[in-house]
């Protein structure tokens, strides 16, 4: 029981020490950074709304904002970038000392010697924060995009206007006509659906119904010959098996001796063991030492022979040698090469 007691004693001093050691270093890390500031949104003077953000605490330290070179913003993701500091306020700031690592001490600024300001960023970079009304960052994080219900236009966002019969398409950027409705004109357009006919898959057009073919604006009655059916998607016609195509009819498929139908069943084709010589089919003749092939309407020579004209050769193997995978040649075994009709061994 004591020796019980005891374990549970040291885990519970562990577990406390584990505790400060975390809140210790976490508190490090909140102090590197400066502090935290939300800033509400707000409209610029120029008429560009800045969205609520997060930014680093104002406390004249240039190496400790998420800005600078080394450090990252928590809440994007984006890393510093700046070098030297920069007029965000108003303040005038002196550059710092070189540093060879983020960790060094920065030279602290000095109101008396102005910086010159930072160049015109370019329109198509945004800094978090300084997004257009209606617009939130892309997937990238780099970049941003508009919110579903409206449109890129330059550097803004504009609603997307949705006409009679339409809605927002899938990515909520454009429109689509709903179903019986096609676009025309920057508007949406009934579907005139003839008779004998069914809007299609996505409903924004017509197709004639099963034994119908379109002819210009209108669905005709197909005429089936005889020995003849609807093809799959039954706007057209195919021979039953054991017929062909021959025109506009279906003629019988003149099957020969020692033959089948193939397999779609409008033509033929010899039996294994026979090979098609015109319109009839004739006799593999297998010389000794050879099987039919895999499709067996040709011969091939067994393993350990090769093929020299139509009849199957002994395959000499020699030494420090074997045969190859398909077994109609040799190879060298391992640390020998081949040197005409033999094998060496192979130079180290």
């Amino acid at each position: 029981m004591d020796k019980a007691v005891t374990r549970t004693a040291r885990f519970t001093h562990a577990l406390a020490a584990v505790f400060c050691i975390i809140v210790s270093a976490w508190t490090g890390i909140a102090q590197g950074r400066g502090g935290v500031v939300h800033v509400s949104g707000y409209t610029r003077s120029n008429g560009t709304y800045v969205a609520p953000h997060y930014r680093s605490a104002p406390d004249g330290n240039f190496g400790n904002n998420w800005s600078t070179v080394g450090n990252i913003n928590p809440y994007t993701g984006k890393l510093g970038t700046l070098t030297s500091p920069h007029q965000s306020s108003g303040g005038s700031y002196a550059a710092p000392v070189a540093i060879d690592h983020p960790s060094a001490a920065v030279q602290q600024p000095s109101p008396a010697q102005p910086v010159p300001r930072p160049s015109k960023v370019s329109s198509k970079q945004h800094a978090p924060g300084s997004l257009p009304a209606h617009a939130q960052l892309d997937y990238s994080r780099t970049g941003w995009e508009c919110v579903k219900g409206y449109q890129r236009v330059g550097e803004a966002c504009s609603p997307v206007r949705v006409p009679q019969h339409a809605k927002l398409d899938y990515l909520g950027h454009g429109w689509e006509c709903e179903r019986g409705y096609r676009k025309e004109n920057g508007a949406c357009s009934v579907v005139e659906v003839p008779q004998n006919a069914t809007l299609d898959y996505l409903g924004h057009d017509w197709q004639c119904s099963r034994g119908y073919s379109r002819q210009g604006q209108r669905c005709l009655a197909l005429e089936l010959p005889a020995h003849a059916k609807l093809d799959y998607l039954g706007h057209g016609w195919e021979c039953v098996k054991g017929y062909r195509k021959s025109g506009s009819n279906c003629s019988a498929v003149l099957v020969p001796a020692n033959a089948t139908l193939d397999y779609f069943g409008h033509g033929w084709e010899c039996a294994k063991g026979y090979r098609r010589m015109g319109e009839s089919c004739l006799a593999v003749l297998t010389p000794d030492h050879a099987k039919l092939d895999f499709l067996g309407h040709d011969w091939e020579c067994e393993k350990g022979y090769r093929k020299a004209g139509d009849q199957c050769l002994h395959l000499l193997v020699p030494p420090n040698a074997r045969l190859d995978y398909f077994g109609h040649d040799w190879a060298c075994n391992p640390g020998f090469r081949k040197a005409q009709d033999s094998c060496v061994a192979a130079r180290p």
